[in-house]
């Protein structure tokens, strides 16, 4: 639904930062529904400040077209670092697949106990737990990403009934099956990463 630009912000001094900038591509900017998931995203992981969870540092709308400013891993996802090692015939090494899962699993500890600023269970769940969505830097640090169709008490967007967003290979049985979700279904998306991890192959 989106596409992502490495940008550079300028200002005084010769100052310069670089972010990422998430923006609705043009087929999808009139439809409410992404629009409404879009903004959804900005507002859940603006609430979000974690050493392990990328951070959402802007919000807007130029020229009919709704953005969100990231910011910028200087890596790659875990699926890319994944189909590297491959081609170098260099497996992850179990320690390395122990501590990128397990700052996911930090993340995801802040994120489902996350409160709002009123004190209430924002009652968030990511839903899309993958590789392609666990960023590694190259100095290491791991951040989890995209919460675009994250489930929590606060959104403004429905899914509609029958219809899974996610992707098949990481979702819990309960997810695959529509049913009701709560944090147990981000875990057995966890193990089936970590599985593949230290086997080098597909569970699913």
């Amino acid at each position: 639904m989106a596409e992502v630009w490495k940008a550079k912000v300028t200002g005084a001094h010769g100052f310069e930062k670089f972010v990422a900038i998430k923006k609705i591509l043009p087929r999808y900017s009139s439809d409410s529904s992404f629009v409404g998931m879009f903004i959804d995203e900005a507002k859940l992981s603006a609430h979000l400040n974690h050493a392990n969870i990328v951070q959402v540092l802007d919000f807007g709308e130029v020229g009919g077209f709704y953005f969100i400013a990231m910011e910028y891993v200087h890596g790659k996802n875990l699926r890319a670092l994944q189909s590297e090692l491959d081609k170098r015939g260099k497996p992850l090494s179990v320690a390395n697949a122990l501590y990128i899962m397990s700052e996911v699993l930090q993340a995801l500890d802040y994120a489902h106990r996350k409160k709002s600023p009123d004190g209430k269970d924002l009652g968030l769940i990511h839903r899309d737990i993958s590789p392609q969505n666990i960023m590694i830097s190259h100095d290491g640090e791991v951040k989890l990403t995209d919460f675009g169709i994250a489930k929590a008490a606060t959104r403004l967007s429905k899914t509609e009934p029958g219809i899974l967003k996610a992707k098949f290979h990481y979702m819990s049985p309960e997810q695959a099956m529509g049913q009701q979700l709560d944090n147990r279904s981000e875990l057995f998306s966890v193990g089936t990463i970590l599985y593949e991890l230290l086997t080098d192959e597909r569970l699913f």
